[in-house]
């Protein structure tokens, strides 16, 4: 699948956000030592994110167990680039934060985001990826991205080790 904003056009698979945002760190247009891949989750492992394109709720909201975005560090501000948003993007930080998680301050303590910054380099060259999250008993939870597993040379860190704060 592919999504498409400001002329360009982005590699997407729903439900792999944490491949997603690898990919572009693949991209020469965005040089990896300027951003940071962001692991959004909390202890009960369901964040509440708004304008996301997957929401069955009408106000845009979706309910993950965790969520990774890409910010681009910019001279006075940073950019988020979020392929699962209905946002532009890339879209400002502030205004990303504001759209998609400020409202969840509102619910119980549980519900607020914690997060995890890495360094994008290190997200680019040492992020694993085996899928495994997304199998069950009966199969794929959701149809995995068509391009091959990202399997780094040892060591390398893990989804699980990355949502395990």
């Amino acid at each position: 699948m592919v999504a498409q904003n400001s002329g360009k056009r982005y590699e997407y698979q729903p439900y792999y956000c944490e491949e997603n945002v690898w990919r572009l760190l693949q991209r020469r247009d965005i040089p990896a030592d300027e951003c940071h891949a962001v692991v959004i989750t909390n202890a009960i492992k369901c964040v509440l994110i708004w304008s996301q394109r997957l929401s069955d709720d009408e106000s845009g909201v979706a309910y993950w167990d965790y969520h990774v975005i890409l910010v681009r560090k910019q001279s006075l501000n940073a950019l988020v680039y979020d392929l699962d948003s209905v946002l532009f993007f890339p879209v400002g930080f502030t205004t990303y934060v504001d759209m998609t998680l400020r409202q969840s301050l509102e619910y119980p303590g549980k519900y607020h985001p914690r997060f995890r910054i890495i360094d994008g380099e290190t997200y680019a060259k040492k992020f694993h990826s085996d899928r495994s999250h997304m199998r069950n008993n009966n199969g794929w939870i959701a149809p995995p991205p068509k391009w091959p597993l990202i399997k780094p040379q040892k060591p390398y860190f893990t989804l699980k080790e990355m949502i395990n704060f």
